[in-house]
């Protein structure tokens, strides 16, 4: 379970890397902190679909196209959640825009791991 758990947090913290990456290009360039969420977190969870696949959970209860379609289900709703969690650190706290990207992806990260590992692993 703990090599599964490390695995699973290697990963997420290959997409993360990426997500903040281009989260940060966009800001620092003035982009509106939102759109620059939504960019990053789109490719950096496109590239966790495929490493959680290959690595984590690679015997998925699903085939590989539903599993993309639950994926992209599941991420949405992480989306809107991490969205809600960045709008709330910014403009209540007026945290600084990176710290709250980190906080916020690090809320939706937990919540990721355990519905996947809830609804994808096999029975």
């Amino acid at each position: 379970m703990v090599n599964k758990q490390l695995k699973y947090f290697s990963v997420a913290l290959c997409g993360f890397l990426i997500d903040f990456l281009i989260y940060s290009i966009i800001v620092v360039n003035d982009g509106n902190i939102y759109f620059a969420n939504v960019a990053g977190f789109c490719m950096g969870a496109t590239i966790n679909v495929v490493l959680i696949r290959i690595f984590v959970f690679p015997n998925s209860r699903y085939k590989l196209l539903i599993d993309l379609l639950l994926t992209i289900f599941t991420n949405s709703i992480m989306l809107v959640v991490g969205m809600l969690i960045l709008w709330f650190e910014v403009n209540v706290f007026s945290l600084n825009p990176y710290w709250a990207k980190c906080v916020a992806n690090s809320s939706t990260f937990f919540l990721n791991y355990a519905t996947r590992s809830t609804f994808f692993k096999k029975k």
